[in-house]
């Protein structure tokens, strides 16, 4: 550090600079006055308490979002308003799904029970060879329509 650098900033790094080259040098005599095992030992302690955190979802964890804020004033509002958005964009979608779930099982339910009143118009006309089949394959989609719903239910 040169005469020059007086500026207040500078004055206050320098004694914290010292009190980290203190402490490290505190921690190098200790680690160098401890036995080979010892040393072992604080290494598998050191080890086992090392820290992992990991931090999943829409919004960044709550120590980064607070540095958002300080870069961009408005950054943690439109970070929610964003995550907001996606949040109803996908149960929109969902509910689109659910929609279409359901027009496809009335669909289903409407094809069963066609096939049933044509299996019996086709036995009152006296096309039992016709008859037969339509109406199984109308009784067996209506059993696994209701059978899917019980199980769904359970």
């Amino acid at each position: 550090m040169t005469g020059s650098d007086k500026s207040p900033s500078s004055r206050k790094a320098q004694p914290e600079a010292q009190a980290d080259a203190s402490a490290d040098q505190d921690l190098i005599q200790f680690v160098d006055s401890l036995t080979d095992e010892k040393r072992l030992e604080l290494i598998k302690v050191l080890e086992v308490s090392r820290i992992h955190t990991t931090f999943l979802g829409p919004l960044p964890h709550p120590d980064n979002f607070a540095q958002y804020a300080s870069i961009l004033p408005n950054a943690a509002d439109r970070i929610l308003s964003m995550a907001e958005n996606e949040q109803k964009i996908r149960a929109d979608g969902q509910a689109g799904m659910l929609a279409n779930d359901r027009k496809r099982i009335n669909g289903s339910i409407a094809i069963g029970l066609s096939l049933i009143a044509v299996a019996g118009l086709a036995t009152w006309l006296g096309y039992t060879s016709i008859a037969v089949p339509l109406g199984l394959v109308g009784m067996i989609s209506a059993l696994i329509r209701f059978l899917t719903s019980w199980l769904n239910r359970a």
